[in-house]
């Protein structure tokens, strides 16, 4: 079944018969959004790092960020080859705004009052938004009057609309109410549609996990893990990635000057820079004579945070590096390429089903209100396409297994997650296999694993619900034996006891 065909023809036809219409004009808009980048929408409350990991994604300095409030309306940020901002206004027009690139964020003023404006368009050349498109929001604990409602507007589907993100990047500092609640609001749809990758939870001021020490990312590895295993958590979030997004910026963005100063200090008396790197205070205003001064020291600790400097300079005590090698070795210690990981290989894999599963609620909904003859037909043709989908089976599953007693055991949860594509959709990812498992290795795994869960899904002693998934979990082993190029007809015949092989 090619969904994102399918679909598209089902909303050409509904386009067409009510041309000229609100509901075709609608359904246009619909089938324009199936074909745009995928949405990721970056959620979280007041200050926990929104805006800066999206800077650091993108790699520069375009959100704004600083000690106040900064994102006050929802702002997109799409790919174009020229840079250019605009404000769509809530009644549709469209107003062009100059900006100024500084140091720190672009610099614009919005036109009108904030209740004027929908959202801003950030058009901007970089490589990241050409597949997908991040939506910076509000914090959903805004004390600004009408601040969260932008926010709730946006994300939260309704008995109208879907919300504008297929997908959320969600900022969590740890397990907090409002957290838990936002979560559990941008799981609903009218459809029923969980996602696999619904949501995926950032811890983005890890470095300031355990008091900005050198193992401050392993303490915020371990919070990660304690936070995604955490069942109400789990049934909401995909995984949670850890991620120190100020150091990650700020290296790319180190000049050689700064560098310079960094190698005078980790070339400088250990006792006298590791007492001023006690903290973040002593650090920025102490007089003690060092390689750099008061003013210095406070532009690195700007760019990089205290984890950032107490790393750079640990790495250039340990061997002399270049600007570029150490930026690079501080991205990668920052967590910043593993999420980057998960959007560009894992979201972007399933990028077909997020985006068709946003379609799909938003036709539902137009359907289901329009009050039009065939309304009837076309909602039977709807549920049609959800219920001949297997990737929206294992979706729905996959969002449900957890917290559910189905009667498996935590190894055999594990296995189902991973046949599911909880850890992507390879086929040697969804085996568990090693990457460099030959094509027979991958063939026996795969049809050992159809037996085993068609034989869980035929126990009469598991629950039904885990009768259901088991059967589920069998058909996607089934379509990766089915997947195997060099499969014969014997070995399809072994995948299917109950049919007799050629010549028997």
């Amino acid at each position: 079944m090619d969904l994102i065909a399918d679909l598209t023809g089902l909303i050409d036809r509904v386009a067409l018969a009510h041309a000229g219409t609100a509901v075709g004009d609608e359904a246009a808009a619909i089938g324009r959004r199936l074909a745009e980048p995928l949405r990721v929408a970056i959620v979280g409350r007041m200050k926990s790092g929104k805006s800066t990991l999206l800077n650091a994604l993108v790699g520069q300095h375009i959100a704004p960020t600083d000690a106040g409030e900064c994102t006050k309306v929802v702002t997109w940020y799409q790919h174009d080859h020229a840079p250019s901002i605009e404000a769509v206004m809530r009644d549709g027009g469209r107003v062009p705004i100059a900006f100024r690139a500084s140091a720190h964020a672009l610099d614009f003023e919005l036109p009108g009052t904030t209740d004027e404006i929908d959202h801003v368009n950030v058009h901007w050349p970089t490589p990241l938004l050409a597949d997908l498109t991040l939506v910076d929001t509000p914090g959903i604990d805004s004390p600004t009057p009408g601040v969260i409602g932008r926010t709730e507007r946006a994300i939260l589907p309704d008995d109208v609309q879907p919300g504008i993100a297929d997908i959320a990047l969600y900022v969590l500092q740890n397990k907090h109410p409002t957290d838990l609640n936002f979560l559990e609001a941008f799981a609903a749809d009218g459809l029923s549609l969980p996602s696999p990758l619904h949501c995926i939870g950032v811890l983005a001021r890890a470095d300031e996990i355990g008091a900005a020490r050198l193992d401050a990312l392993d303490t915020a590895g371990r919070v990660a893990a304690r936070l995604a295993a955490d069942i109400r958590i789990r049934r909401l979030c995909n995984t949670v990635s850890p991620v120190a997004a100020l150091p990650a910026l700020g290296a790319g963005e180190l000049t050689e000057l700064q560098v310079q100063t960094l190698r005078n200090l980790a070339s400088s008396d250990r006792s006298v820079v590791d007492d001023l790197l006690l903290d973040a205070t002593t650090w920025s205003t102490a007089t003690a004579p060092t390689a750099a001064n008061a003013l210095e020291r406070q532009q690195l600790l700007d760019a990089l945070g205290l984890w950032g400097v107490r790393t750079a300079i640990d790495l250039l005590r340990t061997e002399p590096q270049s600007a570029a090698a150490l930026a690079m070795q501080l991205v990668s210690k920052s967590g910043l390429n593993a999420l980057r990981k998960i959007l560009t290989r894992d979201v972007k894999e399933r990028s077909d089903l997020l985006r068709a599963r946003s379609a799909l609620i938003a036709l539902d909904a137009l359907v289901a209100r329009s009050g039009t003859g065939d309304r009837r037909d076309l909602l039977g043709r709807i549920e049609a396409l959800v219920s001949g989908c297997h990737e929206l089976d294992e979706a729905s599953v996959l969002a449900g297994i957890r917290g559910a007693d189905l009667g498996f055991d935590a190894n055999l949860i594990e296995e189902a997650e991973r046949l599911l594509g909880a850890a992507g959709t390879d086929r040697r990812a969804r085996l568990g296999l090693d990457g460099r498992a030959d094509q027979y290795a991958v063939s026996a795994q795969a049809r050992l694993l159809v037996t085993r869960w068609r034989s869980i899904s035929e126990n009469p002693f598991v629950p039904p619900e885990g009768a259901h998934v088991a059967r589920v979990v069998s058909r996607s082993a089934e379509g990766l034996v089915r997947a195997d190029p060099a499969m014969d007809a014997v070995s399809a015949a072994s995948t299917h006891p109950d049919r007799e092989s050629p010549g028997s």
